[in-house]
């Protein structure tokens, strides 16, 4: 019963940061937008470590999917691959997203326009519907 309800509160959690992708999207805030498309991405992928057995930090959770490739049921190899680009690349966008190019002077509100938000969204849409999938597949085995 614990490990339902820690995957059950996870996705919650991510659930809220994609709204919180969203209301940012809507004031014109794309930098804390794809910090928290970043979030939810996380918040997802420990959700896939966890109904899967698997011990990661944060930092090292997409290296899950290219390590335990047969754990997915729901994807194929051509998702896991489109599915770690995205949390790599939301990743390295994650602290610029914070703090700006701290190294050539460029606030975080400079730095990100409104369709890489959106696209951030989408990737944490997706994200979110892999954990739900990958949840739901388990929960009937």
């Amino acid at each position: 019963m614990k490990g339902k309800n820690m995957t059950s509160s996870l996705i919650r959690q991510a659930e809220a940061r994609l709204d919180t992708v969203r209301r940012q999207i809507a004031l014109n805030n794309p930098a804390y937008a794809i910090h928290s498309a970043y979030e939810c991405v996380v918040l997802c992928l420990k959700v896939l470590a966890h109904i899967s057995g698997i011990d990661a930090d944060p930092e090292d959770l997409p290296e899950i999917l290219r390590m335990y490739p047969d754990r997915f049921s729901t994807l194929n190899a051509g998702d896991l691959q489109d599915l770690y680009f995205v949390a790599r690349k939301l990743q390295s966008e994650e602290e610029k997203a914070r703090l700006g190019d701290e190294f050539l002077g460029i606030p975080p509100d400079e730095l990100y326009t409104e369709k890489e938000a959106r696209i951030a969204e989408r990737w944490a849409a997706t994200w979110l519907g892999v954990a739900r999938a990958e949840t739901q597949v388990r929960e009937k085995q």
